[in-house]
């Protein structure tokens, strides 16, 4: 999801991303890390500034990408949903 976020700032030319977490949180430390935050510790709390490169085709053929198979999914699960809940009343 962090992923997804950046990307989708990167693409709007959002080039310093934010995040807070709980010192107690290791996953969401490790990902900050893997994205190259700068990480300041404060009162039990941990904030990264994490510095978003411009954007480029790729980075923007890359969220369209992601969008449409995001949208192709849910459609999808909407449709079994749909299914699922016409067969509970069939007799």
């Amino acid at each position: 999801m962090l992923e997804r976020s950046l990307l989708a700032a990167r693409n709007r030319s959002i080039e310093l991303v934010q995040v807070c977490f709980l010192a107690e949180n290791q996953r969401m430390l490790q990902l900050a890390r893997k994205f190259q935050a700068e990480l300041t510790f404060d009162y039990g709390m941990v904030i990264g500034k994490i510095k978003n490169p411009h954007p480029t085709p790729l980075s923007l053929m890359q969220e369209m990408v992601l969008d449409t198979n995001s949208f192709a999914a849910t459609c999808f699960d909407f449709q079994c949903r749909l299914l699922k809940s016409e067969g509970a009343f069939s007799i």
